[in-house]
This record gives structure tokens, C-alpha cells and sequence, in this order.
């Protein structure tokens, strides 16, 4: 556990980096993006976008994504992605939140991450991100 949190994989910092750098190119704040990650990798990214009012979004991603995202998108291919870009360019944020509370299917599933499940969220997207990627899933 703690060893695990103490570790800042290749890539986590510089993901912050590229991200705040990306901004400063195009004259936007965070609020103005989305951040879809999967991983360890993208804990730190997830987190600086979620903490600074952008959309921070797990895909298909394992425990350390779910934690830090704000809504969890299982699916076969990236469409519900496009969905939730289109909804954010027409309301922002808010317009996700609605679009992802209402949203019925199973399979792509969105939802909103909360104590309430996630620990339901992670079980799901992981069984999912292993049939999907076979032992690469498994990875953090």
C-alpha cells in the first residue's frame, strides 16, 4: 500500500505537465478540458483536472483511474467518449453530469463516481479492461 503510494510512475507528472503546457498553448483553464485516462499513469492528471473544475473521466480504467475521476465510461469502443466531448462543448460540465444521470444502458455504461459505488465501478471496469486487453489489463 503506502510503498505502491509513494511510487510516481513515468509519465504521472509529466501527463500534469503536457497538460498545463497544452493550456497555456491555447489560452484555455482547466475547466475548459476533459481528461480520459485509464491508470496509474493518469492519477495525477485525473486529479489536477477534477480539482481544478474540468471533467476528469475513467475509461475502462482500473482502481487508481476510478479514483480520481469524476465519471467511469466502460465500453468496447471510445463513441460514448465523443458523446460525453459533445455534451461538454454544448453545457460544459453540467450538461455531462445531466447526460451521464440519465444515462440507461448497461453496456456503454457512464456513470457518476461516488462512495457509494465505486467499489462496485472499479470491479466492473476492471473484469471489462482485462476481457478487453487480455493481460495487459491487469497492469496499473
Amino acid at each position: 500500500g503506502r510503498m505502491l503510494e509513494e511510487v510516481n510512475p513515468v509519465g504521472g507528472r509529466e501527463k500534469v505537465n503536457a497538460i498545463k503546457d497544452s493550456l497555456k498553448r491555447s489560452n484555455s483553464s482547466p475547466q475548459d478540458a476533459i481528461y480520459v485516462g485509464d491508470s496509474i499513469t493518469d492519477r495525477e492528471a485525473l486529479s489536477f483536472i477534477k480539482e481544478n473544475g474540468g471533467l476528469a473521466v475513467s475509461f475502462n480504467g482500473n482502481r487508481y483511474a476510478i479514483e480520481k475521476a469524476e465519471v467511469v465510461c466502460i465500453s468496447e469502443n471510445t463513441a460514448p467518449i465523443s458523446t460525453l466531448a459533445n455534451a461538454f462543448s454544448q453545457g460544459g460540465k453540467g450538461k455531462v453530469m445531466e447526460l451521464v444521470r440519465n444515462w440507461k444502458e448497461k453496456l456503454p455504461l457512464l456513470e457518476l463516481v461516488s462512495e457509494n459505488n465505486i467499489e462496485r465501478l472499479v470491479s466492473v471496469s476492471e473484469r471489462f479492461r482485462k476481457s478487453v486487453r487480455g493481460e495487459a489489463g491487469s497492469l496499473g
